[in-house]
């Protein structure tokens, strides 16, 4: 066996892996009716018409009495409306309308993702919302959520709005996919990366983009960890990092300085 065979095995054979009872749980908070009532706010039901006419979106548009202006939400892989209570919950502190849907192929949305789909929709998202429901871009705010990130740069390129938002963002698809393996397995795994998605860079698009930027980070993120805020930050001229001590992947929201920067974004883009 070569010396990093011995090594490896070394490393596994000494290594406790701790798995707690906390550990078998992945706790998901619903949203109902009465979650809205309870805000001061009111849900309208949508189907909103896709990129491809055989495609409709399951979307929610949320009111507000107070609202100043309307957040548009691209969740993150794995979104759905049902169990965004903690985005949800955050924004509706805020004065603030939300305009969010399900993904084609996600919930009750039909049709099957890809990369192409995924951004022609987030588009014609964006229409529906101005075109359909009369909202001014100048009070939009664009909220991308982790794979959220990359369609609301996406949509900040081809469409204009007050601002954008960034939660957890990923950089780009080279710099995630050489966080997922340790440097002690490195040499021995590659990945083959499809070009359609590895096309989708945020530290490009942050170089280019004409809107407020403001990106939340968490230090315990260890899918999009601080790093990667940092660096779409360090490339958009006049951006905000906020870096949530022990903050992870999807609680963000649940920290108070999410709400108090974002607050202070509202007050000076609409």
């Amino acid at each position: 066996m070569r010396a990093w065979g011995w090594l490896l095995l070394g490393a596994a054979s000494c290594t406790t892996i701790q798995i707690g009872e906390q550990d078998a749980f992945d706790v998901k908070q619903t949203v109902d009716a009465d979650f809205f009532q309870t805000r001061g706010a009111t849900r309208e039901k949508l189907r909103i018409p896709g990129a491809d006419p055989k495609v409709s979106l399951d979307a929610w548009y949320v009111r507000k009495p107070d609202s100043r202006g309307t957040v548009l939400l691209y969740g993150g892989n794995g979104y759905l409306m049902v169990t965004a209570h903690a985005q949800l919950d955050a924004l509706l502190k805020l004065p603030v309308d939300v305009l969010t849907f399900d993904y084609r192929g996600y919930g009750r949305s039909t049709g099957s993702p890809s990369v192409a789909a995924l951004e022609a929709d987030a588009l014609a998202v964006y229409d529906h919302l101005v075109q359909e429901l009369a909202i001014d871009p100048d009070q939009l705010i664009l909220h991308g959520h982790s794979l959220g990130s990359f369609v609301a740069m996406f949509v900040e390129e081809e469409r204009s709005a007050a601002a954008v938002v960034l939660e957890n963002p990923v950089s780009n698809v080279d710099d995630l996919v050489g966080g997922l393996v340790p440097w002690l397995f490195d040499p021995f795994v590659r990945f083959e990366v499809d070009e359609e998605l590895k096309r989708n860079d945020n530290l490009a698009r942050a170089e280019r983009t004409r809107s407020p930027l403001l990106v939340f980070s968490g230090t315990e993120d260890p899918i999009a960890p601080d790093r990667m805020a940092k660096a779409i930050h360090e490339r958009a001229v006049g951006s905000e990092w906020v870096s949530i001590e022990g903050g992870g992947h999807n609680d963000l929201p649940r920290h108070p300085p999410f709400v108090e920067r974002y607050q202070a974004l509202l007050n000076r883009a609409l």
